[in-house]
């Protein structure tokens, strides 16, 4: 029996709604939507990472087709470098020379990744290169549930793509009870690490006044990088906070994903700070034109907790987007981190969204 012949690439810009509608097609008609329009809108703003990027000679294979694929033995099916007017030598791997990563006028990183058969679009999957060593991965989602060789060609591209970008820590979020896709993950070598909670607040219910307490906060400065560093480190010790990435990444990994999320750099970030000693970090970042904020990070060294100092944290972090304007804050937090929880609800957030993080290490 002669098996289909797959091939993956970046996917080309005529292709990329119809590409984008598959991979979201699970999700409800409004969230849909927004993602589709906010990633389209991402793509076409994104320049390149080089001009001899494989996303433009994909564009060209598929719309003209000027070129042809070359395959590695090591991988069949996966589209490495190439040109319009001549064929390079193929390397042990299709990204070798990033083909296809996009880089978005906030530094963002994306690949858009299609496979192919017969020039025929049947699935495609998203990377998002997120920054200190870790990337979001929307997993692949295929025209139907019979195409397990493309599905298995397209996620291990991914994931070699993921790699080969600098990415250690790779995660997935599904909806609860998504035990298809859940499966598919698992073979990939993905395993699920916590259940998040997603949260909101909104203007109405953000404090008057500066909230009271014994802490008080001092904001981060860049030269500050090591004390900053150090204390994060300290408050993931015994942490209820999705504590199977305890020693996943280092501290200096995690603060500059933390900073890769923050498009106003690091302006919102704050020392908590008792007796004179620091004793926690609140790290907000601001979403650019959307009047928006996110609670990124708060944590408090193990001596401090249990004195309810969390959630004058919160309330600290809500004044500081009234003080900025914004009309809402949003954070995502562990279920099983019942203190962290009772304190954003004491503070007036409203938990609107559920997802099990899955993550995949790639050593």
């Amino acid at each position: 029996m002669r098996h289909a012949s797959y091939d993956v690439v970046p996917v080309p810009p005529a292709l990329r709604e119809q590409a984008l509608r598959l991979l979201f097609r699970g999700a409800e008609e409004v969230e849909r939507e927004q993602l589709v329009a906010h990633f389209l809108s991402e793509l076409a703003r994104a320049c390149p990472d080089a001009p001899a990027a494989l996303g433009s000679a994909a564009s060209s294979q598929f719309e003209a087709s000027s070129c042809q694929a070359v395959k590695t033995e090591q991988q069949p099916g996966i589209l490495v470098g190439q040109t319009p007017a001549a064929v390079t030598k193929a390397e042990p791997s299709f990204i070798s020379a990033q083909p296809g990563w996009l880089t978005t006028t906030r530094n963002e990183r994306l690949l858009l990744l299609g496979v192919f058969g017969q020039q025929h679009l049947l699935g495609a999957v998203l990377l998002e290169l997120l920054g200190g060593g870790a990337a979001m991965l929307w997993p692949a989602c295929l025209e139907t549930s019979t195409l397990q060789q493309a599905d298995e060609l397209l996620m291990r591209s991914a994931l070699m793509a993921a790699k080969q970008g600098g990415t250690r820590l790779t995660q997935c979020l599904l909806r609860p009870g998504d035990t298809a896709s859940l499966q598919r993950l698992r073979r990939h070598g993905f395993h699920e690490v916590a259940e998040l909670v997603y949260l909101y607040c909104d203007a109405e219910h953000f404090p008057k006044s500066p909230p009271g307490g014994p802490l008080e906060f001092e904001p981060y400065r860049p030269s500050e990088g090591k004390r900053l560093t150090s204390l994060v480190e300290g408050t993931y010790q015994h942490s209820l906070d999705c504590p199977a990435l305890n020693g996943v990444r280092t501290a200096e990994q995690a603060v500059a994903g933390y900073a890769a999320a923050c498009q106003e750099g690091a302006s919102w970030w704050q020392f908590a700070r008792l007796g004179g000693k620091d004793a926690g970090c609140l790290l907000v970042a601001r979403h650019e034109g959307a009047g928006s904020c996110e609670l990124t990070y708060m944590g408090l060294l193990p001596e401090y907790r249990g004195r309810g100092l969390g959630l004058q944290m919160v309330l600290h972090a809500l004044w500081l987007a009234r003080v900025a304007g914004c009309m809402r804050m949003v954070a995502a937090v562990d279920l099983n981190n019942v203190p962290a929880v009772q304190h954003y609800v004491a503070a007036g957030f409203r938990a609107w969204d559920r997802r099990v993080a899955c993550i995949c290490l790639l050593d």
